[in-house]
C-alpha cells in the first residue's frame, strides 16, 4: 500500500511538470506582437464598415514645443489594399503617414485629416502617422495597422466618395464632370432644348394673356469652382463640360436662365459649401435665393430678396460632418466644421391656409435641420414616418398658402443642394408647391391649381437643378 502511495505521487509529479512543460512549448508558439505597447483592442482593423471611432487610445505625451500626435479615428477598407485613414490632430497640421506603399502626407482641415494609403502587404501593415504644425517641432509617431481585406471591392457610380487634396472628400461624379468624361452629345441637347420650348409654349397656350414664366436655376458643384481639391492626376482635357453645355442649350430657349457659376467664383473667397458636405452652406443658399427673387422682383416688387440685415448671421463651431462623411462610412461625429447659419428675424409662422382644400402648411412647422449640430436635412425616424400626423420635412412635398395677393404664385422644383434657403424662398410666395426633393416632373395640371386669385395658372414654374443633378433638366 506505502509502495503504491509513493507510486502514485511520482506519477502526479511527473504529470505537472509534463503540464508546465506543455505550457512553455505553446506560449513559445505565439508568435511575438509587431506592435507590442499598442493596445490592439482600441486600434481595431476596419472591415468595410467597421471603424475605431469609439476605441480609446492609448495616450502619448506632448513635450513643450512639441506638435500633439495625431488622433486615429477611422482605419477603412476602400479596396482589399486600400484603406481611408481618419483622425483629429492640432488645427493647421500637415499629417504624414508611413509604412504604406508609398509615404502619403495631407493638409489637415478644420482639425481633422483624411488620407488614402495604399498596404504594402497582402497581410496586416504597421503604419505610422505623424503631425507637425509649423513652428512646432514633428509630433511623436501613432502607430496602428491595418489589414489587407480581400473580401471589400471598391464601389463604383457617381456617388460613391473618394479622397482629393488637403483632406477634401468628393463623390465620383464630380471628377467626371470635371473631366468632361460624361459630354452630352448634339442630339441629348437638342431634345433639351425641345423639352423646354414645349413647356414654354404649353405655359403660354394655358396662360390666356397672363404671364406665366419657366425659370432654370443651375448650381454648380464644389469641385466646379475649387478643382484644386481633386487629385493630381485629374486632367482636364477640355474646357467644355456637362454643366456648360446644359447652361448654354437652356440659353438658347425661351425659358429665363440663372446661371450661379459666374455668382459664385466672384464670392468663391466666402463659405459657399460646407466642407464635410455635398450642399451649400446658408451664405451659398442665400445667394442663389438673393438671384431668384431679384428675377421675381421684376413684376411683383414685394418679392424682392431679403436683405442680410434683415438675418441674424452667426458661425457654428463644432457641426459634425455632413453626407460625404457618411456616404464614406466614417464616423461623423469626430469630424467637425464652422458654418455660417443665417436666422430670420422676419416671421415664418406663414402658409397654412385652413379654408384651403390643399393640406397645406406654416413655413415654420417644417423640419429643416436634423440636430441641432448637425446641419444635413431632416429624416424622419421609424414611429415618425408610420404616424398619421407625421411632420413635414424640407425635402418633403409641401404647399404653402400665405394670402398675400402682392406676392407671385410658383411650382417649385429642386434638389437637396439649396434646401437651406427653401424656407426663406417660402416665404417670398402667395402660394408655392414645393415638389419633393429630386422629383423633377413638371406637372401642368399642378400649375392651374395653385394659382392666385384672378390667374389662370401660376406665375412661376422654377426649377432648381444642382450640377450633380443637371442630367435631369428635361425631367
Amino acid at each position: 500500500m506505502q509502495k503504491n502511495k509513493k507510486t502514485s505521487k511520482a506519477a502526479l509529479c511527473l504529470l505537472l511538470a509534463s503540464v508546465s512543460a506543455l505550457a512553455m512549448v505553446l506560449t513559445s508558439c505565439v508568435p511575438w506582437d509587431i506592435d507590442a505597447g499598442i493596445d490592439n483592442s482600441i486600434i481595431e482593423i476596419s472591415k468595410e464598415t467597421k471603424s475605431v471611432a469609439e476605441s480609446v487610445e492609448v495616450s502619448i505625451p506632448t513635450d513643450p514645443g512639441e506638435t500633439e500626435a495625431p488622433s486615429i479615428k477611422d482605419v477603412k477598407n476602400i479596396a482589399p489594399d486600400v484603406v481611408v485613414i481618419g483622425g483629429t490632430c492640432e488645427e493647421g497640421a500637415v499629417v504624414t503617414i508611413k509604412g504604406g506603399k508609398k509615404t502619403v502626407t495631407v493638409n489637415s482641415k478644420n482639425g481633422y485629416f483624411i488620407a488614402e494609403v495604399t498596404l504594402a502587404n497582402d497581410t496586416r501593415t504597421v503604419l505610422e502617422a505623424i503631425a507637425e504644425v509649423e513652428g512646432k517641432m514633428e509630433s511623436k509617431p501613432r502607430t496602428f495597422t491595418a489589414t489587407f481585406n480581400a473580401s471589400v471591392e471598391r464601389r463604383t457610380g457617381g456617388y460613391n466618395v473618394s479622397v482629393g487634396k488637403d483632406s477634401q472628400l468628393y463623390f465620383d461624379y464630380n471628377l467626371e464632370d470635371y473631366t468632361g468624361e460624361n459630354l452630352l452629345t448634339q442630339s441629348e441637347l437638342r431634345n433639351i432644348r425641345n423639352f423646354v420650348n414645349d413647356k414654354v409654349n404649353n405655359l403660354e397656350a394655358r396662360a390666356q394673356g397672363q404671364n406665366s414664366d419657366l425659370i432654370y436655376v443651375l448650381v454648380p458643384d464644389f469641385t466646379t469652382i475649387y478643382p484644386d481639391c481633386l487629385p493630381d492626376e485629374a486632367t482636364n482635357e477640355t474646357s467644355l463640360t456637362r454643366y456648360k453645355q446644359v447652361s448654354d442649350a437652356l440659353k438658347q430657349t425661351s425659358a429665363i436662365v440663372i446661371d450661379m457659376y459666374d455668382i459664385f467664383m466672384e464670392n468663391k473667397d466666402k463659405p459657399l459649401y460646407r466642407t464635410t458636405d455635398s450642399r451649400l452652406t446658408e451664405y451659398g443658399s442665400y445667394l442663389v435665393y438673393q438671384e431668384i427673387c431679384s428675377k421675381l422682383a421684376i413684376n411683383f416688387p414685394a418679392a424682392a430678396p431679403r436683405s442680410l440685415d434683415e438675418f441674424d448671421v452667426k458661425e457654428i463651431e463644432n457641426v459634425i460632418a455632413g453626407n460625404l462623411f457618411k456616404r464614406l462610412g466614417l464616423s461623423r461625429e469626430y469630424y467637425t466644421e464652422t458654418i455660417p447659419d443665417l436666422v430670420p428675424k422676419f416671421d415664418l409662422k406663414i402658409g397654412y391656409d385652413k379654408e384651403s382644400s390643399f393640406n397645406t402648411v406654416n413655413i415654420s412647422d417644417i423640419r429643416k435641420y436634423a440636430a441641432e449640430k448637425d446641419y444635413t436635412p431632416y429624416e424622419l425616424s421609424a414611429s415618425e414616418a408610420a404616424s398619421d400626423n407625421k411632420p413635414v420635412t424640407i425635402n418633403d412635398r409641401f404647399i404653402i398658402r400665405t394670402g398675400r395677393e402682392e406676392l407671385p404664385s410658383a411650382l417649385i422644383y429642386r434638389d437637396d443642394m439649396t434646401f437651406s434657403m427653401i424656407d426663406i424662398l417660402a416665404e417670398r410666395f402667395n402660394n408655392a408647391l414645393f415638389a419633393k426633393s429630386g422629383d423633377y416632373t413638371i406637372n401642368l395640371t399642378d400649375a392651374s391649381r395653385h394659382y392666385s386669385e384672378g390667374k389662370a395658372l401660376v406665375d412661376y414654374i422654377i426649377v432648381i437643378l444642382s450640377e450633380g443633378n443637371i442630367q435631369k433638366v428635361a425631367g
